[in-house]
């Protein structure tokens, strides 16, 4: 008996903490429109998208401001893939089709101001991170320029 409650006293406190979670690639179709100054809006869509809250978009790794996600026409995929058992990361052939036809996920962002070229846009999300996607940040165009003087007094 006192060799079962050593080896249960083992068992129990190994120390390490396993957290399970649905982790995934998220994708994300060429934003549009695939350039823009900073203040631009852009959008892209994809998946799979969360709530605007726990979703960061970086350009060469400035966040962005005001992400937006939309997810619309989603319940009845969500439904389908609930009762198949299926996550938002696994692929779901008894929903797949559904899904395609009725849920749409959309992101948009606004360029912050970073330098201008070509930059990696990342999203991520609490499902994971989408791999680089090349955007082209223009040049600052402020506003308060009303281009050349015209000498006038």
């Amino acid at each position: 008996m006192r060799g079962l409650i050593v080896l249960f006293g083992l068992m129990g406190c190994s120390g390490t903490t396993v957290y399970l979670a649905d982790r995934c690639d998220l994708n994300f179709a060429r934003p549009v429109p695939s350039e823009g100054a900073p203040g631009s809006t852009i959008v892209l869509e994809g998946g799979p998208a969360t709530r605007s809250w726990d979703t960061i978009v970086t350009l060469n790794g400035t966040p962005a401001e005001s992400v937006s996600v939309e997810r619309e026409n989603c319940g009845e995929c969500e439904t389908c893939r609930n009762s198949e058992g299926c996550n938002s990361c696994d692929d779901c052939d008894a929903c797949d089709l559904l899904c395609t036809q009725t849920c749409e996920e959309v992101l948009s962002f606004v360029v912050p101001t970073v330098e201008a070229g070509t930059v990696d846009l990342i999203i991520t999300n609490s499902h994971g991170s989408s791999s680089k996607i090349p955007f082209e940040v223009l040049a600052d165009s402020s506003p308060g320029d009303t281009g050349p003087d015209s000498g006038a007094p």
